[in-house]
């Protein structure tokens, strides 16, 4: 076996790999979004990228608890699918976050439109589902953002689930 084929087989099978890869796209995400806040006058807006870069985080993190568990890596970006194939328990809320971020992962993030219209469609009404908050003024509802995709509240998502890596495997 020459030295390519033995680093490839470590990197493949030691979990601590696909941590800190999903690290370093946790730290890029936070990078971006900080640049974003900062240049807010310039109109400077990666907010599709910056959703990517978390969604492809969330997927390496999952995939570093796969192979901690001794569990096959999945060639998908299904986050939920990905937790629960990894062990890793997430709420309700958690999953619906998750599931927007698989979309960003697969197309948002990198394309203008999917393949189908029909998933566009999906795609929206989740993530004005999760985004938006609603409130009913007489016969008017009233919209507002909220801060579930930020990265704030991604990140303490994202810790908790690293934190729990670093607890059961190192």
């Amino acid at each position: 076996m020459d030295s390519y084929q033995k680093e490839f087989e470590v990197r493949s099978n030691e979990s601590a790999y696909w941590h800190n890869k999903s690290l370093d796209l946790f730290v890029s995400a936070k990078t971006l979004w900080k640049a974003m806040e900062d240049s807010k006058h310039l109109e400077i807006s990666c907010l599709s990228t910056y959703k990517m870069l978390m969604g492809v985080s969330f997927e390496l993190l999952f995939k570093s608890h796969c192979i901690g568990l001794g569990v096959a890596v999945e060639t998908n970006h299904n986050l939920p699918a990905l937790a629960k194939r990894a062990e890793v328990a997430t709420t309700k809320d958690e999953n619906k976050i998750l599931t927007i971020l698989s979309d960003y992962i697969v197309w948002e993030g990198r394309y203008p439109v999917p393949k189908k219209v029909g998933q566009l469609k999906h795609h929206w009404e989740n993530e004005a589902q999760v985004t938006r908050n609603s409130k009913k003024v007489g016969q008017l509802t009233l919209s507002t953002l909220n801060e579930e995709l930020d990265l704030g509240s991604l990140s303490k998502i994202w810790r908790k689930h690293s934190d729990m890596y670093i607890a059961k495997y190192s």
